[in-house]
């Protein structure tokens, strides 16, 4: 009964470390994660200002 609880943990580490590596490396990520919040910031700011724009028109 107890052994099978570590199968279940090592099977998800396995599986973790596969998706690690099969997905982007990490600086990698944090490049592109970074990129698409300051994007999103972008957009919305611009939607605001346009808004405000018509809005006062």
């Amino acid at each position: 009964m107890n052994n099978d609880p570590e199968k279940k943990i090592n099977e998800l580490e396995e599986r973790i470390s596969i998706l690690e590596k099969s997905s982007a490396t990490g600086p990698r990520k944090l490049v592109w994660t970074t990129v698409s919040i300051i994007i999103g910031i972008f957009i919305i700011l611009t939607v605001i200002g346009v808004v405000q724009f018509v809005s006062s028109g």
